[in-house]
């Protein structure tokens, strides 16, 4: 099923698969997805889900929340960053509204939600941008 949140002024399509949807019904407490965009030695993309978040967190459903950040981290291991190690504000966090992604996809497996984000609309707006007649060589 199709939602939609706003994050930083922008608006993110969220989509649940039948098995996330049915999750979310079955659960007493609402989930908060986390979202973060990670900086650092590397460029990453990470979706948690955690049962609460000091972040600000803007609902999705009755059940779900979502929260944003732009973040790196002292150590450059994916292992370890999943592993629960802490992040930091990137400096760019204060123009956190310019990497908001344009959709999320949350699934239900084995027992844990699972999620990932992408960029879509900005991959489709490139093409609308190299046609500027502004940008034509003569």
């Amino acid at each position: 099923m199709k939602h939609s949140a706003t994050l930083f002024g922008r608006e993110v399509q969220v989509e649940l698969s039948r098995r996330a949807e049915k999750a979310l019904q079955a659960r007493d407490k609402p989930v908060v997805a986390v979202v973060h965009l990670i900086f650092g030695c590397m460029l990453a993309k990470r979706v948690w889900f955690r049962d609460a978040v000091g972040d600000d967190v803007v609902p999705v459903t009755d059940n779900l929340g979502m929260t944003f950040n732009v973040v790196r981290y002292a150590v450059c291991s994916l292992k370890l960053i999943d592993g629960g190690a802490e992040p930091e504000d990137f400096p760019l966090a204060l123009e956190k509204g310019r990497f908001v992604p344009d959709a999320v996809f949350i699934d239900y497996r084995k027992h844990e939600f699972t999620g990932e984000f992408s960029y879509t609309a900005a991959r489709a707006r490139v093409p609308d941008a190299m046609s500027d007649p502004l940008l034509e060589t003569r």
